[in-house]
């Protein structure tokens, strides 16, 4: 959002109008809706952050630009862009907008759902401090897609100790990996060839410590689905 569309909501939140404010701090009727197009200076912006008491980042961006981005870079840790594009499934160029501070554009809430389910720094950077950088507050987020995940699963991850929004998150790749084997099976059968199979390679080449962790993660995502199998007939 601009800066007097900004305003304009933090405005409409404490109960007044632009035009008010503008008088009230001594800018004149109307003044601000101009700053669209000339740009204020920082000192007037600094008036309107103490009279809202918010930070001059939430006047001119409509959150704490400088804040996020030192969460995503503290959760990327010492990873390469390419790494965490990777981890995170987040689009490389977004990883690095912000990784970079290319961008004062607002972050979408799916983009901090994956940033908040691929924090391994949970001690440090706690959802709630994430999503409120953001410009989100955390009790309004949806993860209604948990009341979906079979009990099952559920008690799986939260045997993990993980959060709602790694649940959340961890259940779409479930399901996409659901729907990629119920396609491979209506496929013409002279289509259909036999992959091969992780465990069949498992021993004989050099996985990394990560590739290996890969390997087991997947196999409990098997052996969960073949149990909800089971359990369905």
């Amino acid at each position: 959002m601009s800066i007097v569309e900004n305003i304009k909501r933090m405005c409409k939140e404490k109960g007044t109008t632009i035009p008010k404010l503008g008088i009230e701090l001594g800018f004149g009727n109307g003044a601000i809706y101009n700053w669209d197009k000339n740009s204020p200076s920082i000192d007037k912006v600094q008036k309107v952050a103490d009279y809202f008491k918010e930070s001059v980042d939430v006047v001119l961006y409509g959150f704490e630009l400088t804040r996020f981005e030192e969460l995503f870079k503290i959760i990327m840790n010492r990873r390469t862009c390419d790494q965490f594009a990777e981890d995170s499934e987040i689009d490389l160029d977004t990883v690095e907008n912000y990784a970079y501070g290319v961008t004062t554009e607002q972050p979408s809430l799916e983009l901090v759902k994956k940033l908040a389910a691929a924090n391994p720094h949970k001690i440090i950077v706690d959802d709630e401090s994430l999503f409120n950088a953001a410009g989100y507050d955390l009790e309004d987020v949806d993860y209604d897609s948990l009341e979906n995940i079979p009990l099952e699963l559920l008690h799986h991850y939260q045997d993990q100790g993980m959060t709602e929004s790694e649940m959340a998150l961890a259940y779409a790749k479930f399901r996409e990996a659901e729907e990629q084997d119920a396609m491979q099976d209506i496929r013409p059968q002279e289509d259909h060839h036999e992959p091969d199979t992780i465990a069949a390679h498992h021993d004989g080449d050099d996985w990394t410590e990560e590739e290996l962790q890969d390997i087991e993660e997947f196999k409990e995502i098997l052996k969960l689905k073949r149990q909800l199998k089971k359990n369905r007939k």
